[in-house]
């Protein structure tokens, strides 16, 4: 893959920059990757080599590329931890086939200066997680704080709208810009929006959720690093969970600081129900929280109320006291024929509705917020919501049978099975080193 051929890229009002990203081991178009935003923080955005290489570096190991050559000159701190990250890469998922990706660059590995004055960012969705990460930042930091947030990321091009492309999703953006920009304005920050076609690189969701989100937010980040000196970014989940995104490190994307912009992790010692307390008496944030996934919503529609983040964020709110009809979901109380529309595994099946196979695994308990909805159980209880506590523990059980079967079929099934019935366990104790 080559980088090259920096051009400016202004459109509709907008001030960017781009470049054109080339395929050499495979038979794809180039493409030209843009990153853009309002005129007023023009002078913030450069043609930084460091973010386009983050923007391209895993859809070219994804697709077998064996080389990223960038124009211009390269952090060698960023080019470390890249390869550390493409490394894990193919040894957690067992992918060890994968190329080795050689980063070149064509005036060689130099690491920048940083900013004489430290500006903190943060990126600011208007979810549960981002919502958080600002409040805390807010409480712990003074605003002349080197690490105060005083600028908020808003990107539009990492979400899907409907059933078109990756990142089309521009019109519902554009709506929930000026709640969003209120929100930011009250706490003293900027936010900052940042329109990029960074995900059609590689168009697979699962491999963004899992392997490139991490890098897509530094390769924002970066194209900003003549403003900013430090940006957080919201864990997806908690260390207390068990979810396939808490084992990747690449949505912590602590490896893809440099030496002029430091990449930090925040909020995953805490789990949601501790984020969703910790923004239950932030009123302004409550009027404007958006959790919902579905890519169909109707327009000015922040949450559908119906699909399994919804449901999850609303029984959330319910054992703080805070679900109020008033507020981002239209309702004052979740019902159990609520809670019993939401599914306990989240398999899309094989129709050939793309609609379907975009939504129906939204409407379910996924692997990535099961352990969310156990922590739901024990204060559900305590409230006198006692029919709700034991409904979520009926779809947990659900759950985790259905995770057991999909778990037994195929080859690994096999063995666990063969294992149980005729060696007692034995192999699966000397695997885990029990003795």
């Amino acid at each position: 893959m080559k980088i090259g051929k920096y051009i400016d890229s202004n459109e509709a009002g907008l001030v960017g920059v781009g470049a054109t990203v080339e395929w050499e081991e495979c038979d794809r178009p180039p493409l030209d990757l843009h990153f853009r935003t309002d005129p007023r923080y023009g002078d913030g955005l450069w043609h930084n080599p460091n973010a386009f290489l983050l923007a391209s570096i895993f859809p070219a190991m994804h697709r077998g590329e064996r080389r990223v050559l960038v124009e211009g000159k390269v952090c060698p701190e960023l080019r470390n931890g890249l390869a550390t990250a493409m490394l894990y890469v193919r040894q957690m998922s067992h992918r060890n086939r994968l190329p080795s990706i050689e980063i070149e660059a064509t005036q060689g590995f130099e690491p920048a200066q940083p900013l004489p004055k430290p500006r903190g960012a943060c990126f600011l969705s208007g979810g549960v997680n981002s919502l958080a990460t600002l409040r805390c930042n807010r409480t712990a930091f003074p605003l002349s704080h080197p690490h105060s947030v005083r600028d908020a990321l808003f990107v539009d091009g990492f979400e899907r709208g409907g059933d078109g492309p990756p990142g089309d999703t521009s019109q519902t953006f554009r709506s929930y810009l000026p709640g969003l920009t209120k929100l930011a304005a009250d706490t003293s920050a900027e936010l900052i929006p940042v329109y990029t076609n960074l995900r059609r690189l590689e168009d697979d969701a699962i491999f963004f959720a899992v392997e490139s989100g991490g890098a897509a937010m530094a390769a924002v980040a970066h194209v900003l690093s003549r403003r900013i000196t430090t940006a957080f970014v919201a864990s997806s989940v908690s260390l207390h969970d068990h979810g396939l995104l808490a084992s990747s490190p690449l949505l912590d994307p602590g490896f893809a600081g440099s030496a002029d912009l430091r990449i930090a992790y925040d909020g995953s010692r805490l789990r949601r129900l501790e984020k969703i307390g910790l923004i239950s008496d932030w009123d302004a944030a409550l009027q404007i929280l958006r959790v919902c996934n579905d890519p169909f919503l109707e327009k000015g529609v922040l949450n559908c109320g119906r699909c399994g983040k919804c449901v999850l964020t609303m029984i959330g709110l319910l054992v703080f006291d805070r679900l109020v009809s008033s507020g981002p979901f239209e309702t004052d109380d979740v019902t159990l024929d609520l809670l019993q529309a939401v599914g306990s595994f989240a398999v899309s099946g094989p129709s050939k509705d793309s609609k379907a196979r975009l939504v129906d695994p939204l409407y379910a308990i996924s692997t990535n917020d099961v352990d969310a909805w156990r922590e739901l159980v024990d204060p559900l209880r305590r409230i006198g919501r006692t029919k709700l506590s034991e409904a979520i523990k009926t779809k947990l059980s659900d759950y985790d049978q259905n995770t057991h079967r999909m778990t037994e079929r195929g080859g690994r099934g096999l063995l666990s099975r063969f294992d149980r019935k005729w060696l007692g366990g034995a192999a699966r104790h000397v695997l885990r080193g029990d003795g």
